[in-house]
């Protein structure tokens, strides 16, 4: 078994499933959240109950600051299935041209149906974000 989480220094959790045919997944959640079913619906999904809406944690994803296109790349896979995604910059420093440029002008422009918004940025993402802003649209 594998795991994935930049908190965890742990790897390979499990070597006697190496043999096993198949694919598994596991997942843990905190037995104290105080959100419910019905917020995450609400916050995430449309009249119909289609999620619509994502929100990307940069902190989880990179030990440092993003810089790089490639990066972004990762973080635009899949994201054509939405209508709106939040890009969260909480605890993000600083963000290279690269990274910002695919996501805000490159993704944005081949998929114009979908929202893009950065949150919680600080006044360096901003400047970035704002400087590949500017650059494309003159």
């Amino acid at each position: 078994m594998f795991t994935n989480n930049k908190y965890d220094d742990i790897r390979v959790i499990c070597l006697s499933m190496e043999k096993q045919k198949g694919t598994s997944v596991f997942m843990s959640l905190s037995n104290h959240s105080h959100k419910t079913a019905k917020e995450i619906f609400d916050t995430y999904a449309n009249t119909e109950g289609v999620f619509v809406k994502t929100r990307i944690p940069l902190k989880n994803m990179f030990d440092s600051s993003p810089v790089s296109r490639s990066q972004a790349k990762r973080v635009c896979n899949r994201l054509d299935k939405f209508r709106e995604v939040l890009v969260d910059f909480e605890e993000v420093s600083w963000m290279g041209q690269g990274f910002a440029h695919e996501i805000f002008a490159v993704f944005a422009k081949r998929h114009p149906e979908i929202t893009i918004t950065p949150v919680n940025m600080n006044e360096d993402v901003e400047k970035m974000y704002n400087h590949v802003r500017i650059t494309e649209s003159t």
